[in-house]
């Protein structure tokens, strides 16, 4: 269930009798009453305040909160908000403000007609309140070519999504609103003079995210895999003497599997696979509309449809979880199919506006099921609102990369993880703490001045070794045990044992000796590929203009044969299943 919120200048778009509801000179505030405890209320003889926020910054909130608080003290703790959102009404002149959090992960979304708007977390229900339920043909490009939607789109034409460390204002006697965004990330992270890392300082940051938003009533659980990121948050734990369990998700016999069982054997940690499976036609309908429901805007199947599998075999928790990790310490390396596609890459190395058309006019040519003809009749109102991202030369701090990492893939990725899960766990990742942030990319240890998507893996390897170097200080038993790739971090530390890393770097990359059996190679792609056959074939979305539909049938035609498809080809065809869901939920048009 969805910790619902909505808030408007229109009575009648609220269904005031599924909430509860805060009243003040005309601003209606309407929340899910199951939550209540999970927000922040107060009020005093000026200002309303309504917040939902992650559990450090609440009490941060409770604090601070007193007769003298204003709206510019609340601009100011925003920097410092993990995830959440601030609504402030003036009693006196009815005005107010709305802010969310620096990386834009908590789910605001609006929508205004002339002198009514409303905003909620929920977008499932501003959908759904819609006259009209056109797609964003901007939204969906960016869907497919990033596999999110970028700033402030979604895939509905009239819904847009708050950027994030922005700030909602209203006029006195609210009928007009004006949307800025207030912080920007990589200038709050930027800092005059470089400095040498103190290692101690960097984890004591890792350690006050972790602590302070542990939620006392509720079990630990950890996201244990055999890579780099998760055995840092592990030596968090074990640092702090911490009681919790640990799970790993994917497939059993997987190198991933194999490293984080062995790791929460050498600890006495409990662990449990939550595992990929074959599902029913029926099963895997419910699962997806179920994780759509939560995240209309951002349907990407192909690999967190996983998550659902969270909700149904790990109990209510705080969640433990390492991602970005690796994007924010070695910067992001690869190309991938996933979280840096290809034309991320593009965007992110543009330095001209026509140069960035030309090439995602050349990307989209990669993806056979949509219209080249279209997309390049369309890409100059597509790529409106880009220039953002354009790469400065001049700019030596690459600001365009951090807040495409932070704001875009960040908040748009695993901000789809944290909407479907957020009702039920309390969320908590401290990489993406501020003060950390800060004396990472301001240090010798930051990927920027290193070259992005670079493949060469002596170019971050100094990056690499930041992570045995704070193990080391926290737990160090944790650097002798396993990685996913036939190494231990502590053959990174010590330069003897270099040549060891280097070896099983080349094998499993060159040599292929760290693949899992074909017989386990279950992934989200099989499991969906029955969906594509029952749903895609005579999809109505195949008339949209900007899809090739004899294209689709005839790859969809090799499925039923049996005939190999590719990867590349089997997720384009789960990008467009995810539209197809969008239709007979929502019945979308063009």
């Amino acid at each position: 269930m969805i910790p619902t919120v909505v808030i408007s200048n229109n009575i009648n778009n609220v269904n005031s009798n599924c909430f509860k509801t805060i009243f003040i000179n005309g601003i209606t505030i309407c929340y899910n009453a199951q939550f209540e405890k999970e927000y922040y209320i107060f009020e005093n003889s000026d200002y309303q305040l309504f917040a939902h926020v992650n559990i450090g910054f609440k009490n941060t909130l409770s604090q601070f909160t007193n007769d003298n608080f204003s709206k510019k003290d609340i601009e100011e703790l925003q920097k410092k908000m993990k995830w959440g959102f601030i609504i402030i009404i003036s009693k006196n002149s009815g005005s107010f403000s709305i802010h969310n959090d620096i990386y834009g992960i908590y789910p605001i979304y609006y929508s205004n007609a002339g002198k009514d708007f409303i905003f909620s977390n929920d977008c499932d229900y501003l959908i759904r309140i819609q006259n009209s339920k056109k797609i964003d043909i901007r939204g969906v490009y960016d869907f497919i070519l990033f596999n999110y939607t970028l700033n402030n789109r979604t895939i509905f034409k009239n819904i847009s999504q708050l950027k994030g460390g922005s700030v909602i204002n209203s006029n006195p006697n609210p009928s007009s609103i004006s949307i800025t965004k207030i912080n920007d990330i990589a200038e709050l992270l930027n800092q005059k003079e470089r400095h040498k890392l103190d290692i101690d300082n960097l984890n004591l940051a890792l350690i006050s995210c972790l602590t302070d938003d542990i939620d006392s009533k509720l079990p630990i659980e950890l996201t244990l895999s055999g890579g780099f990121d998760s055995k840092v948050i592990l030596s968090l734990l074990l640092n702090q003497k911490l009681d919790f369990a640990s799970f790993t998700y994917g497939l059993n016999g997987s190198v991933d599997y194999i490293a984080a069982q062995s790791t929460a054997k050498q600890f006495s940690i409990p662990h449990r696979l939550v595992e990929l499976k074959s599902f029913s036609l029926d099963e895997m309908d419910d699962q997806i509309k179920s994780f759509i429901k939560c995240t209309p805007c951002l349907p990407l199947l192909t690999d967190l449809l996983s998550y659902e599998l969270i909700k149904s075999n790990i109990p209510k928790s705080n969640i433990l979880t390492g991602f970005m990790g690796g994007e924010l310490i070695n910067g992001p390396v690869v190309v991938s199919e996933v979280m840096l596609t290809r034309s991320a890459k593009t965007l992110i190395n543009a330095n001209d506006i026509s140069i960035l058309k030309t090439n995602l006019i050349f990307d989209l040519q990669s993806n056979p099921f949509i219209s080249s003809k279209n997309y390049t009749s369309n890409a100059e109102y597509h790529i409106e609102g880009l220039g953002n991202y354009l790469n400065d030369s001049k700019d030596s701090n690459h600001k365009n990369l951090i807040n495409f990492l932070l704001n875009e893939t960040y908040a748009k990725f695993f901000g789809v993880v944290f909407k479907n899960l957020y009702g039920n766990y309390n969320m908590i990742n401290p990489f993406l703490d501020i003060n950390f942030l800060s004396q990472l990319l301001n240090s010798e240890y930051r990927f920027t001045q290193f070259t992005s998507f670079s493949k060469n893996p002596l170019s971050h390897f100094q990056s690499r070794r930041l992570y045995p170097k704070m193990i080391k200080r926290l737990h160090e038993p944790v650097i002798y045990s396993p990685l996913d790739r036939n190494y231990v971090m502590a053959d990174l530390l010590y330069l003897h044992r270099l040549p060891i890393t280097l070896t099983r770097y080349f094998e499993n990359h060159f040599f292929n000796k760290n693949k899992i059996h074909p017989s386990k190679a279950l992934g989200s792609i099989n499991r969906l590929k029955p969906l594509i056959r029952e749903k895609l074939f005579n999809s109505p979305i195949l008339e949209f203009e900007f899809i090739e539909k004899e294209k689709v049938k005839e790859v969809i035609g090799k499925l039923n044969s049996d005939i190999p498809v590719s990867d590349h080809n089997l997720r384009k065809l789960i990008l467009l299943l995810g539209l197809h869901y969008l239709y007979e939920m929502y019945n979308i048009n063009y």
